[in-house]
């Protein structure tokens, strides 16, 4: 998945999990539980290549 991908997916998620929770009023509902764990999932995906993207060197600085 990429990037922008990602980026979608977790704004999906997160819309989501808020209303789940403002329907539910219960943080540990499990299709909440489910919902949050989820997303914590994508976050860590896009940190991870964000910081992989950030340690390989850039073409263009090196020129």
């Amino acid at each position: 998945m990429q990037e922008k991908q990602l980026n979608k997916k977790i704004e999906e998620l997160r819309h989501q999990l808020t209303v789940l929770i403002k329907n539910k009023e219960d943080f540990v509902d499990d299709h909440v539980l489910a919902v949050s764990q989820q997303l914590d999932n994508f976050i860590i995906q896009l940190q991870m290549m964000k910081q992989i993207k950030k340690s390989i060197p850039n073409k263009h600085q090196s020129a």
